[in-house]
């Protein structure tokens, strides 16, 4: 999945929650299902950093315009 591809992911998520064709939960799942795709294919391209995003927690964020991003909560990254 490129960036191109990640984002029509997102916009079209974003727009069935504001038509209110999924709820959280599903967004979540969908969330979820999209990321685990753009691993995998990390994965084959630069194993290393596909491994480090298998360990790092993932939640879905209305709120931010990016495809990904990180913070800190209390000692763990996520």
């Amino acid at each position: 999945m490129n960036e191109s591809q990640f984002k029509d992911a997102r916009d079209e998520a974003l727009t069935a929650v504001s038509k209110n064709e999924f709820t959280m939960d599903q967004l979540q799942k969908y969330a979820e299902q999209t990321l685990s795709g753009a691993v995998i294919e990390l994965l084959q391209t630069n194993r290393l950093f596909g491994e480090v995003l298998i360990q790092i927690p993932r939640y879905y964020n209305t709120n931010l315009n990016g495809a990904m991003g990180f913070k800190w909560s209390e000692t763990q990254l996520t």
